[in-house]
Order: C-alpha cells, then sequence, then structure tokens
C-alpha cells in the first residue's frame, strides 16, 4: 500500500494539480493557436512606398494593437500613453526637433520671445488658401 495520502477518486493532490495545470495550459494556448492556424492562408497586400517608382499616394489601413485603450482623445485631459501616442501621430506641433535636438518650425514658421513681458509669439503657418496665418 502506497503512503501517499489519496482521495475518494483514487488521485492524490499532486496528480491533481499536475492535471488541472496541464489542462489550464492547453485551455489557455488554444486559442492562439486557433487564431495563429486561421490567419495563416491570409496575406495582407503591403503598400509601396514613394521613392519605389510608384505614382499617386498609397491608400490603406494602418493598424495598431495596444494591450489597453487611450483614456480620452482630448489633448487637454488626456494622460495614458496610448492617448499621447495617438494624439502625437494626429495633430501637429508648433515646434519639433531634429537629429541633433535643435529646435526646428513645424506649425509655427518663427517665434520670438519677449523677456519684459514674459511672453513667446508663434507665427503659424497659413494651411488654407487665401487666409491669413494666425499668431498664437
Amino acid at each position: 500500500m502506497s503512503d501517499r495520502p489519496r482521495n475518494a477518486g483514487g488521485l492524490s493532490r499532486r496528480d491533481f494539480f499536475r492535471r488541472s495545470m496541464g489542462a489550464v495550459v492547453i485551455a489557455g494556448g488554444l486559442p492562439a493557436i486557433l487564431d495563429a492556424c486561421t490567419k495563416a492562408g491570409e496575406s495582407t497586400p503591403s503598400p509601396s512606398l514613394g521613392g519605389s517608382g510608384a505614382s499617386g499616394p498609397t491608400t490603406g489601413t494602418l493598424r495598431v494593437g495596444w494591450s489597453s485603450e487611450p483614456d480620452t482623445l482630448n489633448p487637454l485631459t488626456s494622460f495614458s500613453t496610448e492617448a499621447n501616442e495617438i494624439l502625437q501621430l494626429v495633430y501637429d506641433k508648433l515646434n519639433d526637433y531634429d537629429a541633433d535636438l535643435n529646435i526646428q518650425p513645424s506649425l509655427a514658421e518663427s517665434t520670438t520671445a519677449s523677456a519684459s513681458e514674459g511672453l513667446l509669439r508663434f507665427d503659424c503657418v497659413s494651411r488654407m488658401p487665401g487666409s491669413s496665418p494666425p499668431t498664437v
């Protein structure tokens, strides 16, 4: 007779634990395996980049995956990393940085500082025909 404790069904605690963990691993990995198998035959055409001889703009869908959703798309109230990533792709900046971290104009053609008044003046680019550029 074995000195390992057994329950009425004949399984020891260790055997029960091993079997249940195996079932959890199989059940947890099964959706990923099925998803990979069902999408194996699909192919997504990659858009051609400009400079490869393609004429005209390319259209397509950019799909980005994150582990969580952005909190809001309001640039004044957002605080999540996901929202900031999207906002950087959607909105242009007044100034940007080049490879040497020098400030380069983007929407603001020029920036002037008034030390006496403590103000910054941004003269912005006009992107609409027939309109005057705004000053921020």
